[in-house]
């Protein structure tokens, strides 16, 4: 997708006095995304008075904002993939997605998209949403995650699926394979979730403390051990209980057991000498975190009844499994 960047050069005025910057620019700039007029800000594209700011930065009369936004130029443009499709009506359609392909455009290098794939098979989706990358986009899950996504074809599809995202009213479970042990066989964790300062790609969590709640998003996830392997190894389900960037992979981490094969929060995997050399091959081989949406479940935007899908493990993700087999440890 083309871009252009708008210039920013704005005096605050009577009307924005004690707005939030990222509120003020999306009223100047009606067709910019604020979610793009926020990356914008977080980037250090615009300034006020000088300094670097945040989006939630409260401008006052007289106060200068410079700088410039990123907008789109072309529309997205629909190009055909394999798409494996579990279920499909007028309103919605639920794909299992391969790790490999990201849902959206986003800040890296152009590639074809789950969305430029919908969009070159159903024609159009829900522009209900304000940005124009994510048509019928309800919600995401990362690029080498595998699983399942339900997509809005229509703008009522959209609206019903995104209430349930909100309210946390609908199913979301995972299975993941830790490099490690979790502390108890189930537990819930719940934390704190901003961006780190020193790598913008990743997230921190930060867990609350008696009198105080830290700054990010609140988090919780559900972690139910279901099988270990070799005394290093476990294989988990993970209940989302909020649905925030990257939220299993940081609480994984956190917990001290990070997804196997996740290179932006997990250290290379040293298996101990218990694993033979063909297992230890293939772990340092993946080229992706063992994640897998395996579990979706949601009331039906236009017809008012449950739905719950099943997406059986990937390929690579069942053969590891299958290559651990012999390593399963009992831990009753």
């Amino acid at each position: 997708m083309d871009r252009e960047e708008k210039l920013v050069d704005i005096l605050v005025n009577d009307e924005a006095d004690g707005q939030r910057l990222d509120i003020c620019l999306a009223k100047t700039f009606p067709k910019i995304s604020r979610s793009k007029i926020q990356k914008s800000i977080k980037s250090g594209k615009i300034i006020v008075n000088g300094a670097a700011c945040k989006p939630n930065t409260v401008l006052a009369k007289g106060h200068h904002v410079l700088g410039s936004l990123e907008s789109e130029q072309k529309a997205l443009q629909p190009q055909p993939i394999d798409l494996n499709i579990v279920y499909e009506d007028q309103g919605l359609i639920v794909l299992n997605k391969p790790a490999g392909i990201s849902v959206h455009p986003g800040a890296g290098p152009k590639e074809t998209t789950l969305v430029e794939g919908l969009l070159a098979y159903c024609g159009r989706l829900s522009e209900a949403f304000t940005d124009s990358e994510r048509p019928g986009i309800v919600h995401r899950i990362d690029k080498g995650t595998s699983g399942l996504i339900v997509c809005a074809k229509t703008d009522p599809a959209f609206v019903g699926l995104a209430k349930q995202f909100a309210e946390k009213t609908n199913t979301r479970e995972y299975h993941a394979l830790l490099d490690g042990l979790l502390p108890c066989s189930k537990l819930v964790f719940e934390s704190y979730l901003h961006r780190d300062p020193k790598n913008r790609l990743r997230f921190a969590s930060v867990e609350k403390q008696p009198g105080n709640t830290p700054q990010g998003k609140y988090a919780k996830s559900q972690f139910t051990q279901e099988a270990v392997f070799g005394h290093r190894l476990s294989l988990v389900r993970v209940k989302l209980f909020t649905g925030r960037t990257h939220q299993i992979r940081v609480h994984s981490s956190h917990l001290g057991a990070p997804i196997l094969g996740d290179q932006l929060y997990n250290r290379k995997a040293e298996l101990p000498t218990v694993f033979s050399s063909e297992v230890k091959r293939i772990v340092s081989s993946l080229s992706r975190q063992m994640l897998h949406a395996y579990k979706l479940g949601f009331v039906h935007p236009v017809k008012g009844e449950y739905m719950e899908f099943i997406a059986d493990f990937p390929e690579d993700f069942g053969s590891l499994l299958g290559s651990l087999g012999p390593y399963k440890v009992d831990t009753c």
